[in-house]
Parts: structure tokens; C-alpha cells; sequence
């Protein structure tokens, strides 16, 4: 027998443990034999019919996946969406029943059409040939209606009753607006004790008898409407859950968010689009206690409310804030959306006793807007920082005002954006020229070379960058080269320069990591401490690099010129009229 596979995945979104695959593409076969598609399943369902022999040049060693043990063919086949796997019984006889005996069964609507009866009469059959006493995974995706209401109970009873690990039911996948009822969840989830990971989309749950089972670990609720004390029956009941996502849930009406307090060891995930969100609500979050809480993709509501007495890690990922036109746009006022930042900086000031922090590319935007208008910075006790910056000059003050927060500062990790979906807020002219001007004078009276910022200095030991998306991913056999690993930053060299000579005292390691290598350099503290950084910063390509991309008015508005750096306000005189003899001589 011949045989040619070829097994090609589409996308696959990942966010910490849960993880979300979507198998697009097919299984290209080719087989000697004309073995039939199995006859229980519906030739409508488009499984690939029988192909003839490939030609080929080579040669071809026979059966040599057929020498391989069942256990490791079904593992291949709990890899692929279920209508591929189904459709590799026609490769041989003894291929034809092993898609029974899979314990992972992922049935998405990629490859079925429009038409909603094509997945269901495959789903129905799934489940009724399957043989194996326990499932790993079961999830489905299909459009509801009230027409298959039976049909999704079944599939639900035949989960619990194969003890299923890990259930995905979406009944909404096109995140379309439905006009009719939402589907209701059994109640006799509750004694599937093997349950520990549970994601529903669109659908309605009795928040008095929560549908699960108290073993719960992991629950995603997605576009679901939550009545005031949802959660707090959810999290009441399910005492050992570990991670909550809740997703564009209650999106025409105010989200309450109040976590039992013997539920506190929990990751709470908070996703929310500008698209799919009312602007004119609120969101109100009650715990005594949780592990860490996470904004992602955006912060959409009008009105935040936070009541957390303790949390240890907080993030902000909002990476899709560029969907609202008033959360990109700067004036000479500052950012258009007041009320975004506004909510960004009291979520943020209200988590100051939070020991890890992770701020995305546009928080540390903002971040620099506000702080050329309201220089003052509240500490934070955060020991481990994760910045995402693409290291533009318009970013400066925003990394200098968050490293003066963090007076505790042990590991700082600085995830440079250098991809082309990178993005930036939009600033006109009005607020360019002020922030040349305000950037001159902000600290012309200060006297001591070490700001506010110097104080993150005398704990932290490790820094790194990250760059996974920039062209200097390896550097194979040659040395590394610090000023290609930073190409397409305004200021990523002179920054490092700075801060490894006169401001991290005690940093012992610094670490470079692309998507394929990791280079780390040992920093000899003693030798670091006799050099002057700002003499070897004035005198270096990328700092000479960094003015030359400054506008001309402020490279001649002042004779006395003051730049804040992170170790400290540095003024010297002169020194555009020099930066510009400089460029006269060609200095390297």
C-alpha cells in the first residue's frame, strides 16, 4: 500500500493554559485499495472519495505507518479535527474503526458550509459510533436553533457519560446577532465529577444550581448574560476553580463581578471588545482575594469599579483599543477618549500593591501622555515588570514614568513591537510640537543628576528584552549583535546603554531572547559602576541617531537643553548646535 499524507492546521489562538485550535484545511489520501467511506456516515457530510495511486520518482518504503502500534495511531488521530480523522478509514481495513477509539473529539464547522444540518447529522453520527469507554475532550461547534435542542442534550449526555475531562460547546460561532431563545444547560453536568474545564458560548445557565460539578478547575463563559450574583453562585459553588474567563459577557448591561471569598486562589480573565460592548456600562469587580486579574483586548465600559484587597499579578493586554477612534487619537489636550486613560489609570493606581505587572504597547502610550501633563508618579510594589514597547521616542516617558512606580523592581522585561501590525497612537502636529517643548523644560530646574527613577535601581538583577517578531531572530554561529537585535527603535541602544552604567547598580545578567535563540550576557557590576554613561551616551551612534529623529525647532529652540533620562535629568548646553557640527563631520 501507498500512501501520501498531507495535514495542514489553518490558525491556532493560545492564551495561558487555555488553548483554542482550529484545524482548517484537509487530508490529501491516496490509496492503492477502493476501500469504501464508512457506510453509517452520510456521503453529503464532502468526506474525500477514494484517490488513485500517486505517482512518484522515489522510493517508497510500504506500510511503514502501518508498523506502528494503535495506541500511537489513535494519539495521531486525537491531533486532527474530527472530520479528518473520520475521514482516514478509508486508507485500509484496519484504519476503517480507529477514529472510534479517539479520545479527543473536536468538531468545528470549518469544511461543512452554510448548511447547519451538514455538522449536526455528523455530530449525531460521532456520537453514535464512538466506542471508547472515556473521552479526554469533547467540543462542538455549531449554530443553534430550537430545531436541534434534542440533538445538543444528547451530545451533552453522551459527554458525562464517556466522563468527559474537558468540554467546549459554541453555539454562536459566527458571533452572529440570534433573534431566537439561547440553549439551556442540563443540570445533570453537576455528576460528571471528571469535569475540570468548561467552555460555553451563547447559551443560558440556572445560576441557583450552577450546571457543574464542584471539582470544577476551569470555566470561559463567552457572550453570556450574567445577572448580578452569577459569578458569585458560580465561584461559591465551584470553590477549587482556578481560572475564570468571562468574555464580552453581559454586553448591553452592567457586569458584576463578585468572587466568593473561599475562592481565592483565582486567575481572573476579563476580555472585552469596543465592537461588541456597550460604551454606556459599567463593570464592578468584589474580592477579598485573587491570584492575579487580566484585561485583554480592551477597556470598552464607561465606568470601572474595582473593590480587590489583595492580588498578586495584574495585566493589561489591550492590544485592540485601536477599534475605538477616541483611544488612538492625541491633541495638544491630550488623548481624545479622556475617559479611556482616565479608567486606565485608576484600574492601574488600584492595584499598586500587585507584585507583578504587565502593561501592553498602548498603556505605556498613555502612560507618556499623561505624564508630560501630570509628571507626578505613584509608587507601585510590583517585583517583576513585563513592558511591550515598540521603544519609539514618543514611548520615552512612559517607560521612565513606570520605572519610577516601581520602587521594588526585581526582573524587568521590555517585549519590543517591531511587527507591522504594530500600533501606535495617533498624534497631530499640536501635540508633537508641545511635547518637544514640554520634554525640554519638564526638568530644566533639577539639580540632581538621579530622579525618582534611580530608586528602582538597587534590587533589580535581571533585565531582558524580548524580540519575536523583528528581523534579527538568529545570528547562527557569528557573535550577537546588540545594535541589529534593536533595529527599529528610536532608542533601544541608549536606553540599555544608560541603564546598565549608571542605573542598575546591582543588575548581574542581562537577556536577549528571539523566537528562535537566547543570548545572555554576565554585567560586571564594578567595571559599570567607574564608566560615565552620560560620556559614552553623548558621544554614541544610536543617541546621535535618536536627536537626529527629534523635530528642528527643538533641536534649535535652546541653547540650555535638559533630556530626561532614566537615571536622572541630564543638562548640558549647546549640544544641538553640536549634534549638528557632529553631523557636519561625519563622527560615527
Amino acid at each position: 500500500m501507498f500512501l501520501a499524507l498531507s495535514c495542514k492546521p489553518s490558525g491556532c489562538f493560545h492564551q495561558e493554559s487555555w488553548v483554542f485550535c482550529s484545524f482548517g484545511g484537509g487530508v490529501s489520501i491516496g490509496a492503492s485499495s477502493n476501500t469504501t467511506i464508512f457506510e453509517d456516515f452520510p456521503r453529503s457530510v464532502g468526506f474525500p472519495s477514494p484517490m488513485k495511486r500517486l505517482r512518484t520518482s522515489g522510493t517508497v518504503s510500504p506500510d511503514c505507518i502501518d508498523r506502528l502500534p494503535n495506541d500511537v495511531l489513535i494519539k495521531i488521530l486525537d491531533l486532527l479535527p474530527a472530520k479528518n480523522a473520520v475521514a482516514m478509514s478509508v486508507l485500509s481495513q484496519r484504519w476503517r474503526n480507529l477514529w472510534k477509539h479517539m479520545t479527543n473529539i473536536d468538531i468545528r464547522p470549518d469544511g461543512f458550509g452554510q448548511e447547519r444540518d451538514k455538522i449536526v447529522d455528523f455530530i449525531c453520527s460521532v456520537v453514535k459510533n464512538h466506542e471508547a469507554e472515556k473521552i479526554k475532550k469533547f467540543c462542538v461547534s455549531v449554530c443553534y436553533s430550537t430545531s436541534i435542542l434534542h440533538h445538543v442534550s444528547s451530545w451533552l449526555s453522551f459527554a458525562m457519560k464517556k466522563d468527559v475531562e474537558e468540554l467546549s460547546l459554541d453555539l454562536n460561532p459566527e458571533n452572529s446577532s440570534l433573534k431566537y431563545g439561547r440553549f439551556h444547560i442540563p443540570q445533570f453536568l453537576r455528576g460528571c465529577l471528571e469535569l475540570t474545564n468548561v467552555k460555553l458560548k451563547f447559551v443560558e445557565l440556572d445560576y441557583l444550581s450552577p450546571p457543574f460539578p464542584a471539582t470544577l478547575k476551569q470555566l470561559l463563559l463567552e457572550r453570556i448574560v450574567l445577572p448580578e450574583d452569577g459569578v458569585e453562585k458560580v465561584t461559591s459553588h465551584c470553590r477549587q476553580l482556578e481560572k475564570l474567563f468571562l468574555v464580552n459577557c453581559s454586553r448591553k448591561s452592567d457586569l458584576h463581578v463578585i468572587i466568593d471569598p473561599e475562592c481565592n486562589q483565582l486567575d481572573l480573565v476579563i476580555q472585552e471588545e469596543v465592537t461588541m460592548v456597550k460604551g454606556n456600562t459599567k463593570l464592578h469587580i468584589s474580592a477579598s482575594r485573587i491570584n492575579s486579574i487580566e484585561f485583554v483586548s480592551a477597556l470598552p465600559r464607561r465606568y470601572y469599579e474595582v473593590n480587590v484587597e489583595v492580588v498578586v499579578g495584574v495585566k493589561f493586554i489591550l492590544d485592540r483599543m485601536s477599534y475605538a477612534r477616541e483611544a488612538t487619537k492625541v491633541t495638544s489636550m491630550g488623548l481624545l477618549g479622556r475617559h479611556y486613560s482616565d479608567n486606565f489609570r485608576q484600574l492601574l493606581n488600584h492595584f499598586q500593591i500587585a507584585e507583578q505587572l504587565v502593561l501592553s504597547s498602548w498603556c505605556v502610550q498613555v502612560l507618556a501622555v499623561e505624564f508630560l501633563f501630570q509628571p507626578q508618579v505613584k509608587t507601585h510594589q510590583a517585583n517583576h515588570l513585563m513592558l511591550e514597547s515598540g521603544l519609539k521616542h514618543l514611548e520615552f516617558e512612559g517607560i521612565c514614568s513606570i520605572l519610577a512606580a516601581c520602587s521594588h523592581l526585581k526582573s524587568l522585561s521590555i517585549v519590543l513591537s517591531m511587527s507591522p501590525e504594530y500600533q501606535e497612537l495617533r498624534y497631530n502636529d499640536s501635540y508633537i510640537r508641545l511635547h518637544a517643548n514640554l520634554r525640554v523644560r519638564l526638568f530644566e530646574k533639577a539639580e540632581d543628576a538621579n530622579s525618582e527613577v534611580l530608586k528602582c535601581s538597587q534590587n533589580l538583577a535581571v533585565l531582558e528584552f524580548r524580540n519575536f517578531s523583528g528581523e534579527y531572530q538568529t545570528w547562527e554561529d557569528q557573535e550577537f549583535d546588540e545594535s541589529k537585535f534593536f533595529k527599529g527603535t528610536d532608542w533601544g541602544s541608549p536606553l540599555l546603554l544608560d541603564l546598565k552604567k549608571n542605573l542598575f547598580r546591582n543588575l548581574n545578567k542581562i537577556i536577549y531572547v528571539t523566537s528562535k535563540k537566547r543570548y545572555e550576557v554576565n554585567v560586571d557590576s564594578s567595571a559599570e559602576k567607574s564608566l560615565d554613561s552620560w560620556t559614552a551616551l553623548q558621544d554614541s551612534k544610536p543617541w546621535i541617531d535618536y536627536f537626529r529623529s527629534l523635530p528642528d525647532e527643538v533641536k534649535m529652540s535652546s541653547v540650555r537643553f535638559t533630556e530626561f533620562l532614566p537615571s536622572g535629568p541630564r543638562t548640558y548646553y549647546s549640544y544641538p548646535r553640536r549634534l549638528l557640527d557632529a553631523e557636519a563631520n561625519e563622527l560615527p
